[in-house]
């Protein structure tokens, strides 16, 4: 059984090169004109192969594609795609793997598994009439444009969502200003996505916020995806800022 199930997941992967050899082509801002949009009062959601995992209905370690989280993360691809410049957050995919060729990804054995069928995934199911940002804005490769957005951030009180009081507590030291700290599951944390967004607007509440005056660092997996989009849509700004406080990653070399 095991050799059966290699050999499908190589026929995949194949398959998915074969398909999109030459990159998905997608309009994708560079890491600065991302971080542009963000000073310019954006949202961001960042979308990658993991999130593309779960639309496929596959599991991730830390989460599994519950019909909730399917349904919402496909409604943040569709709304930004029916609403472009006019949605109050900036979609993100990664510039570099979504437009590289085949043969640059076969050049790395863990590039090819991540990401050829992300690839297929994307060009067949996300809109090419729009303009993304880049996923990697946050990785090691970009220290400043991150920080640019968080010297932007630091202008505002931060409700910072993160499983990890260790990393909020070297935020706030880095911060300067009030930061709030609501803490969320590290596993399966869109179980509580109801709990995580009440919880942001009693917060905001209890301190005197309005939307406009508080700034949402949301560090919660793929459920931070709709936790942006939910949050958004009533006015605030809400950064999905991955694994940036940390493990950030690396951009494609």
């Amino acid at each position: 059984m095991r050799l059966f199930t290699r050999i499908g997941i190589r026929t995949r992967v194949l398959f998915s090169l074969l398909r999109v050899p030459f990159g998905a082509r997608a309009k994708i801002l560079t890491p600065s004109e991302t971080a542009d949009r963000i000073t310019e009062g954006k949202s961001l959601i960042r979308i990658g192969d993991g999130e593309m995992r779960l639309m496929r209905g596959l599991s991730l370690g830390f989460e599994v594609p519950s019909d909730g989280l399917v349904s919402e993360l496909k409604e943040v691809r569709d709304i930004f795609s029916r609403m472009g410049d006019g949605c109050p957050y900036l979609l993100c995919v990664p510039r570099k793997f979504m437009n590289a060729s085949a043969l640059s990804l076969m050049k790395k054995r863990h590039y090819v598994s991540s990401w050829a069928e992300a690839r297929f995934y994307f060009k067949r199911q996300f809109s090419s009439s729009v303009t993304y940002g880049d996923a990697f804005i946050f990785s090691k490769d970009y220290p400043a444009e991150c920080d640019r957005i968080l010297t932007y951030l630091g202008q505002r009180p931060v409700i910072f969502v993160h499983n990890s009081r260790e990393c909020f507590e070297r935020f706030k030291e880095a911060h300067g200003g009030a930061v709030h700290y609501l803490p969320c599951p590290d596993t399966l944390a869109y179980e509580k996505i109801d709990e995580l967004e009440s919880a942001v607007y009693s917060i905001a509440q209890d301190n005197g916020y309005g939307p406009g005056d508080v700034r949402l660092v949301i560090s919660a997996g793929p459920c931070a995806k709709p936790l942006v989009m939910r949050t958004s849509k009533r006015g605030y700004q809400a950064i999905d800022t991955g694994h940036l406080f940390d493990r950030p990653l690396e951009d494609m070399k």
